[in-house]
């Protein structure tokens, strides 16, 4: 008759029980509620219980021994913690990578030449917390005539929290705005040269997130290993 192990006490026992004998463990793969009800009655008994249904393949794994089960388990969360560590850093350096950049075109604009331009619309975009100020302005370089919206320098596609704020008070339509532009790119322009608070933005963007990080790695590793 074939044998299979309890996963409760580790004895090997018969592949027909429902229960195992010592321990009262349903030992049938899946066992449906029924199956419970029976191993619940063997194990008040003391009596096993045969089942005549064929045999389930035994999928379960032996028990670890117990000087080494909690040593296991506290190399898999190390495990995971190297592995998120690893995705925060890819993270970290993208986010600093692109703050930088545009921290160095920020301290390259104090130094641009300013046109004379205008204010050709100024207006509320968006909603709520999400709701932003645009300005949009025109200027002429060499006869050729341009147009943007850019502010200051900000790095782009993250939170901007140096944004300007007041735009459609400080730049109404039709006021005239000293506009500075790269000069190896004129299309390339600000109203507001200058870092304008980039690097606190970039801090506040990774340190945030990464205090939070630690406090909950720290606390998982506690809870493993208590």
């Amino acid at each position: 008759m074939p044998q299979i192990v309890c996963p409760g006490c580790g004895n090997e026992v018969s592949s027909r029980l429902i229960a195992c004998p010592e321990c009262g463990l349903p030992v049938r793969y899946r066992p449906t509620p029924a199956d419970l009800a029976v191993a619940e009655a063997a194990r008040s008994s003391g009596r096993p219980v045969i089942d005549d249904r064929p045999p389930l393949p035994n999928l379960s794994l032996p028990p670890l021994p117990p000087s080494t089960a909690g040593g296991h388990e506290f190399e898999l969360t190390a495990f995971s913690v190297i592995g998120w560590t690893v995705v925060w850093l890819a993270f970290v350096g993208i986010v600093v990578g692109l703050y930088l950049s545009a921290l160095s075109t920020a301290r390259e604009s104090d130094s641009w030449p300013s046109v004379q331009g205008v204010i050709e619309e100024s207006k509320t975009i968006g909603g709520g917390e999400d709701s932003e100020d645009v300005a949009k302005y025109s200027y002429t370089v060499n006869g050729r005539q341009y147009k943007s919206s850019r502010i200051r320098i900000a790095a782009s596609g993250l939170i901007n929290a140096n944004r300007p704020s007041n735009v459609r008070d400080r730049f109404p339509v039709g006021r005239e705005v000293a506009v500075y532009f790269d000069p190896a790119d004129p299309s390339s322009a600000v109203l507001e040269p200058g870092t304008h608070g980039i690097v606190v933005t970039m801090l506040l963007t990774i340190g945030i997130p990464t205090a939070v990080g630690l406090v909950a790695v720290y606390k998982a590793v506690n809870r493993e290993r208590s």
